[in-house]
């Protein structure tokens, strides 16, 4: 499988193209994809991941006119959202049954997710 951490991928793109990452940031070399944004190379990319999470308040990608920065939630579907209710639902009685061992995706402070 061929990621975009190489630069081949970027010199294979045709000018004026649309890039969307909304799978995993590291899979992205951030270094060229601004690169390519700058030089007109790609037109305008939807990024919804980052390798940094959540992006830095000094990104250069938030000053960039042909960037959309979306809040990490490109995947949300209404069978999601159902999801995440139920988790809370499970892990809000663990909290109330004093059986915080089996919480369920809980968020890690020193990773940030």
């Amino acid at each position: 499988m061929t990621t975009l951490r190489s630069r081949s991928p970027f010199d294979a793109l045709k000018p004026g193209v649309i890039f969307v990452n909304i799978g995993r940031g590291p899979l992205v070399d951030e270094t060229v994809l601004l690169e390519k944004l700058r030089d007109g190379t790609i037109k305008l990319a939807g990024l919804d991941v980052f390798r940094t999470e959540p992006l830095p308040a000094d990104s250069p990608f938030w000053d960039e006119p042909n960037v959309i920065v979306s809040p990490h939630s490109a995947s949300t579907s209404t069978r999601e959202n159902g999801r995440l209710v139920d988790i809370f639902i499970h892990n809000l009685n663990c909290m109330i049954e004093n059986r915080q061992n089996e919480m369920q995706n809980i968020f890690d402070i020193e990773r940030m997710y």
